[in-house]
């Protein structure tokens, strides 16, 4: 079942720009439903994005995305990837007409969402040293010897 047939994705440098893009975005006449905000506390496989739906001028529902750089990156290069293992599980339990995943799947089910968590804390983790390293070097200098 598609939801959306139109997903962007908006990056920053820092979740809190996330937040104001978001604030902004809700002014306009396209927002629809409440955004779903996992910033300070991730999804399950550990991606902190916002996610909102809106409806296009032709009346379609798409979904925006707003979240860091590095987060992004992560999902490109790695964890996108993980995603559609992690989904295949789930589509073939349902194509077998199982609700519940077989033992072997559990076991592969938290492999990949361990290796994703693990992922996405490294991207959060380099994206907060990214801005503590820039704001060091652009804050004046408080000492008597500046």
């Amino acid at each position: 079942k598609v939801k959306d047939y139109v997903r962007g994705t908006v990056t920053t440098s820092e979740a809190k720009d996330a937040e104001k893009l978001l604030g902004e975005f809700q002014k306009s006449d396209h927002p629809v439903g409440t955004p779903k905000v996992f910033l300070d506390t991730p999804t399950p496989t550990g991606f902190r994005t916002i996610i909102q739906n809106f409806k296009a001028p032709n009346g379609h529902i798409g979904e925006i995305q707003f979240t860091t750089h590095e987060m992004l990156d992560a999902k490109k290069k790695i964890g996108d990837g993980m995603y559609n293992q992690l989904r295949s599980l789930y589509a073939k339990a349902k194509a077998e007409g199982r609700m519940d995943l077989t033992a072997k799947e559990i076991k592969q089910e938290k492999k990949l969402v361990d290796k994703m968590t693990a992922i996405y804390d490294r991207a959060y983790a380099a994206g907060n040293r990214r801005l503590a390293s820039s704001k060091e070097t652009t804050s004046p200098s408080l000492s008597a010897d500046a």
